[in-house]
């Protein structure tokens, strides 16, 4: 079974309990904050750079290069799919995007920033947040029994979602 990981695009602690700097809890970032952000890391706020990330707040959650790629290709600010990785890359080096990685390999990108679960319906493939179980007595737990600093984590739960829980195929087997 392969492990699911995520993958820090810049390696900076997450702030905990600060201001989200993704739409944590529905809050996202405007188009002078994200240049702001992209400002004080060091880097250019290009047309191209605040386009993706307004793609990505039209898009479902969790979309992966394709699907900014696509949207990207209806939009008025069309760029080759290289720019577009490289644009999302840059967000993340930000700390404005994180990068997600499931069992299935595919990188995807989330605006929520701040640390969250999630839940990957095996049978569909639904990404969901998880935002509503405290983690943070399970991390002080981790941090006590364990001499290390932990600057970033992740947990992925697989199941099945509601939807195909209905469905006649036996979730439990996968």
């Amino acid at each position: 079974m392969k492990k699911s990981i995520l993958i820090l695009c810049n390696g900076a602690e997450r702030a905990q309990g600060n201001e989200s700097s993704g739409n944590g809890e529905g809050i996202m970032l405007n188009i002078k904050q994200v240049a702001q952000r992209l400002h004080d890391k060091g880097m250019r706020a290009t047309p191209q750079r605040v386009a993706v990330y307004e793609a990505l707040t039209l898009l479902p959650d969790h979309p992966d290069l394709a699907m900014v790629y696509d949207a990207m290709k209806k939009s008025l600010v069309s760029m080759p799919q290289n720019r577009v990785k490289n644009a999302l890359d840059t967000l993340c080096k930000a700390g404005i995007i994180q990068m997600i990685q499931l069992r299935d390999g595919v990188q995807r990108y989330d605006l929520d920033t701040e640390g969250h679960l999630h839940f990957s319906c095996t049978e569909c493939g639904v990404i969901e947040n998880i935002n509503a179980v405290a983690q943070d007595d399970f991390l002080a737990q981790v941090r006590a029994k364990t001499d290390y600093h932990i600057m970033d984590w992740t947990f992925y739960f697989y199941g099945c979602c509601r939807k195909c829980q209905g469905r006649e195929k036996d979730c439990r087997k996968n």
